[in-house]
Parts: C-alpha cells; sequence; structure tokens
C-alpha cells in the first residue's frame, strides 16, 4: 500500500492548486462585471450571464473534483494513526508522569507549564473581556447615528477593532508558544519518564530539527496560527474595501437587483 500516500498527496496538490485558480478567475470575473459600465448598469441580467455562463464548465468540475477527493480519501485512507500529531503524543506521555519532582527536568517542565497556563488564561480573560466591551459599544444606538453607510461601518470598526486585534495578538502569542515550547516540554517529559524507570535518559540528535519542523507543521497551534494570519488578511482586504467606499456600492447595488427582480427597477 505504498502508493495510498503518494497518491493522496499530489491530488491534494493538484486541487488546491485548482481552487487558487478558480478563486482568481472568479475574482477577475466579478471585476470585469463591477467595471464594466460604471455609469449604466453594471449588474444587469444581461451583463451577469454574459460573464458567469463561461465559468459554469469549470464550477462544476470543480465540485466533482472536491467529491472525487472525498472518495479518494475513504477508498485510500490515511496511514497515521494519530492524526493530531506531537501535540496528542505529549499529552499522553504527561499522563503518564508521576507528580513532578525537584529534578532539574521537573523544574523546567513546571516552568513550561506555568507559563503556559498563565499566557492562555490572560488570553481568555482578556478575548471575554474585548468580546463583552465590544459588544456593549456596538449595541449603543447613539455610536451611530448618520445614514451614510461607509462611514457607519468605518465607525464600527473603529470600535470594535482595537478589542479584536488585541485578541487576536494574544491568541498569536499563546499560539506561538505552544509552538515553540513542545519540543523542549516532551525532551523533558521523555527524561523524566526514562528517569522514574531507572533508564538512561537519551535525546538523539539525529534528525531532531527535521523533526521539530515536522512536529510545529503538524502540531494544532501552527494550523490555529495560519488560519489566524488567513483571517487577519482577509479582514484587512475587507477595510480596505470598505474604506474605498465599497459598501455603499455594493448596497445601491444590491437595492437595484432587489427592484429588477419585482419589476420595479
Amino acid at each position: 500500500m505504498k502508493h495510498r500516500v503518494p497518491i493522496r498527496f499530489w491530488y491534494g496538490i493538484f486541487l488546491a492548486v485548482f481552487t487558487a485558480v478558480l478563486a482568481i478567475v472568479l475574482i477577475v470575473t466579478a471585476s470585469s462585471i463591477y467595471y464594466a459600465d460604471p455609469e449604466g448598469e453594471p449588474y444587469s441580467r444581461a451583463l451577469v450571464g454574459e460573464r458567469l455562463l463561461p465559468l459554469i464548465a469549470p464550477i462544476v468540475l470543480y465540485v466533482v473534483a472536491v467529491i472525487a477527493g472525498g472518495v479518494l480519501s475513504y477508498v485510500f485512507p490515511s496511514e497515521r494513526k494519530d492524526k493530531a500529531g506531537r501535540d496528542v503524543a505529549y499529552r499522553r506521555l504527561r499522563a503518564k508522569l508521576p507528580p513532578l519532582g525537584d529534578g532539574e527536568d521537573d523544574k523546567k517542565l513546571r516552568t513550561f507549564e506555568i507559563w503556559r497556563l498563565v499566557i492562555w488564561a490572560v488570553c481568555a480573560a482578556f478575548s471575554l473581556a474585548a468580546a463583552i466591551v465590544t459588544l456593549v459599544l456596538l449595541c449603543r444606538t447613539a455610536n451611530f447615528s448618520g445614514i451614510d453607510p461607509t462611514a457607519e461601518i468605518l465607525s464600527m470598526l473603529r470600535i470594535s477593532l482595537p478589542f479584536i486585534g488585541g485578541a487576536f495578538g494574544l491568541c498569536m502569542v499563546a499560539s506561538l508558544y505552544e509552538i515553540l515550547t513542545l519540543k523542549p516540554r516532551m525532551d523533558c517529559a521523555v527524561r523524566i519518564l526514562a528517569a522514574r524507570r531507572g533508564e538512561a535518559a537519551e535525546v538523539s540528535p539525529v534528525g531532531a530539527a527535521a523533526e521539530r519542523a515536522l512536529g510545529v507543521v503538524r502540531s494544532d497551534a501552527f494550523v490555529w496560527t495560519v488560519r489566524g494570519v488567513l483571517l487577519a488578511l482577509g479582514l484587512t482586504l475587507l477595510i480596505l474595501g470598505i474604506v474605498n467606499g465599497g459598501a455603499g456600492d455594493v448596497l445601491g447595488k444590491a437595492i437595484r437587483i432587489c427592484y429588477e427582480c419585482v419589476g420595479i427597477g
């Protein structure tokens, strides 16, 4: 069954490239529709149908490719028994350890765990406080008394973004701490467990760098960090669109589309 991993790997790359290309094509098509007739009706039924009709076949093919990927994952399941990687391995190893003593490795591991608890506690407390304060401020209608949608959305962002940014930054710090300390914590746990069993506590340096990099990539903290970066990038692009007046344009075009659907426009 050595062919399982290459098939899944290369199909995953193909699907990722297919997704990126289709997304770029959709963005370019939407931009061409938006700038087709600035003074007329850029979202007319005829223009939208003309521009989107050639994309039906690629979209259907993409849906088929996604379904085929699911079938491929079922037919050729992953050989990894532990999908969570080193995070779960460390938790299982930590559960086997007796109460920490006064040894050097015991003190190091205890310090790592105390700082981990403090960082996540601060992150959770700030996130909760930020959510409460933001919700209270956004629910006050006096903060949004204008009629310009772009200005109102910018006002909402000015109120909420400092708290959201602070919570996001703390979560990033906590995730990075998880990533950077996972290998030292695991090494300490291995040496402590070996010492308890009366074995020689040795950590092989062979492939240490490769194992550390692989552990970082497979860790849940790394995955959530990448998701957070993508979320921040999406929010940045959203804010740029609002600053450029895109919210008012989209609202106006949506109103005209709704009027056309009911036969008023």
